[in-house]
């Protein structure tokens, strides 16, 4: 047997034929957003009866997984981001939003503690954000 076939994680190729394929999810649920109800119409216990009684013995493929959040996940959220919400300001998931952080939080994870360059760019945000939303001055923090 082959060391290869023991190896559990993720290629790089997949990970990018995933990652490619997350992208387009996404594209595609803020395209549609609109559509969906901002509230879940879910009943309790609807999800969970979808789902299999036991774990599955061998991985799904990530087309799958991504299919059953469409299909068994969405139907149950709020879509905080409608724009047919109107509780809250859609901050927190402007494509940029979602980007950034799949980087940042792969070096912050690793290095936070070894290298202090790291925490420059969250510091520097809490210095324009009173700063530029609220009038106060870069010192407040």
């Amino acid at each position: 047997m082959n060391d290869q076939s023991k190896n559990f994680h993720m290629d790089l190729e997949t990970f990018r034929r995933n990652g490619y394929a997350t992208i387009d999810w996404l594209v595609e649920y803020f395209n549609n957003i609109e559509s969906y109800p901002v509230l879940s119409d879910v009943e309790s216990g609807d999800i969970r009866s979808k789902l299999p009684h036991k774990p599955p013995l061998k991985g799904e493929s990530f087309d799958v997984m991504l299919r059953d959040i469409s299909d068994l996940i969405l139907p149950g959220i709020t879509h905080w981001q409608s724009p047919n919400f109107f509780a809250f300001f859609p901050a927190n998931i402007s494509p940029p939003a979602i980007l950034l952080p799949s980087v940042y939080f792969i070096v912050i994870s690793f290095l936070c503690g070894l290298l202090g360059c790291v925490s420059i760019i969250p510091r520097q945000r809490l210095h324009w954000f009173p700063t530029d939303s609220f009038g106060r001055s870069s010192d407040y923090w």
